[in-house]
Order: C-alpha cells, then sequence, then structure tokens
C-alpha cells in the first residue's frame, strides 16, 4: 500500500475540518427577566434575587481555548407594578457565579467611595463587562444612567465599607481564566445575583446575556498519533522496497 493512500484519510480530516479549525462565538441572550429587586428595609437584611441559566457551546475540554467571556447586564427602574421607576444605581450590587463554585463580583455599590456613601445617584444599567475593557466600572459611574463596557468591580469588600481604594480581589478576566483552567469548558449553569443594600429606589432585572468567544485547537494527541502513523508507514516502505 502506498504512503499517499495511507496518510490520505489523516490529511483529509484536517482539509475536511474533521480536526477543529477557525474561530467561533456564542451568544446567549436572556431577554424578558422582568425580576423585581425587592427595596432593602431601613433596617434589616439585604434583598437578593437571582436567575440562572444554563449554556452548552459543545467544546469538550483540551480541544478548546476560549479566548474572552463577557456579561452583559441590563437592570431599570421600576415602580414595583410592572412600570418603570426610578432607581439608585449605588445601592445594588451584582454577582456572577458558575455551579462549580466560581464567582465573580461584577459591581459592588459603583460609585461609593469614603466621601460618597451612597454610591452612584445614576438610575439605570446597560452594560457589557468584559476582562480586556479599559475601565474599571467602579469609579466610572456618574450620576446617570451607567452604559458601556467596563471591567468588573472585583471587590468583595464588606458592602458597607467598600470604595474606590478597595482591594480587586479577582477582576472578571482572573475569575474565568482560574475557572476555565481547572473545569477547560464554559459549559454550565450561570447565576446571575443582584442584591440591594439600602433602601429608597426599586429596580428590576430587565435582561442579562453571555458572550464566549472560543478557538478550537488540533488536539495534540491525534498529531502525534498523525506522526507515529506516518513513520511506521515510511518505516514499512522502506523495508519492502530492500
Amino acid at each position: 500500500m502506498k504512503l499517499q493512500s495511507i496518510l490520505a484519510p489523516v490529511l483529509l480530516a484536517f482539509a475536511a475540518g474533521a480536526l477543529p479549525a477557525g474561530a467561533a462565538i456564542f451568544n446567549w441572550e436572556w431577554a424578558g427577566v422582568n425580576l423585581e429587586v425587592p427595596d432593602a428595609p431601613y433596617f434589616g437584611d439585604p434583598t437578593t434575587v437571582s436567575d440562572t441559566r444554563t449554556i452548552r457551546t459543545g467544546y469538550l475540554p483540551g480541544l478548546t481555548q476560549v479566548e474572552d467571556i463577557s456579561v452583559w447586564v441590563q437592570v431599570v427602574g421600576s415602580d414595583g407594578a410592572g412600570g418603570s421607576g426610578t432607581m439608585w444605581n449605588g445601592d445594588l450590587s451584582v454577582r456572577l457565579s458558575h455551579e462549580s463554585g466560581v464567582s465573580v463580583v461584577l459591581m459592588n455599590r459603583v460609585g461609593r467611595t469614603a466621601t460618597n456613601p451612597y454610591g452612584s445617584p445614576g438610575s439605570g444599567i446597560d452594560v457589557r463587562f468584559d476582562g480586556a475593557a479599559l475601565d474599571d466600572v467602579h469609579v466610572s459611574a456618574g450620576s446617570g444612567a451607567l452604559s458601556g463596557t467596563f471591567q468588573a468591580d472585583g471587590r468583595s469588600a464588606n458592602p458597607s465599607l467598600v470604595g474606590a481604594f478597595s482591594p480587586r480581589d479577582a477582576t472578571l478576566a482572573d475569575a474565568i481564566g482560574a475557572f476555565l483552567s481547572v473545569n477547560g469548558t464554559p459549559d454550565g449553569q450561570w447565576t446571575l445575583s443582584v442584591t440591594d443594600l439600602e433602601s429608597g429606589g426599586l429596580a428590576r432585572v430587565a435582561a442579562w446575556g453571555m458572550t464566549v468567544s472560543a478557538v478550537p485547537e488540533h488536539d495534540s494527541t491525534l498529531l502525534v498519533a498523525a506522526g507515529a502513523l506516518a513513520g511506521v508507514v515510511l518505516l514499512r516502505e522502506r523495508r519492502r522496497r530492500r
């Protein structure tokens, strides 16, 4: 049997895409969540609501390199009866977590500083959190609605004490990177949790989503196997010709 007839299926697999090649972007947007966040009482515990979603890329650990994961969050002011109202952005803490246990603080009372204990008075959040963004959402929040693309807050300090100079324990890029190094795939259940920590203003989680950018990789074991096969065939060809 000729060498090319043996190697043809292997080469054809690469050419036909049996071995993965090219980038892929997966996008999930969960609109119409409409999850009311009860206003925290003057004296009492904070109030939290959560929304859990499952994502599936179909990629297997070891065959894919995830380049980026970003999270989109939209929170609006509410009148408590399904209509619009006014919220206080600085009242809220927003966290993203995975069923494996990884968790990252997307927002922790944005705009709160030593001289501004109530945080940003803006009403409305329409933000994408991306590890590649340049601006820190905590210090970027002004007095108006918050929109754009930002780095996650990453400050897990006590919300009653958090400020611009609080340590950023884990940015989104750090948390996702550590998670992927263990799990290898972003698949599974993700939960967005929104907590109201101060009385006054009422918020509603309108929608949220996730975007995963991934590049399939040639499995090194397959490449080694292909090389070994080629070596065996070459050796047999040489012996047969002697």
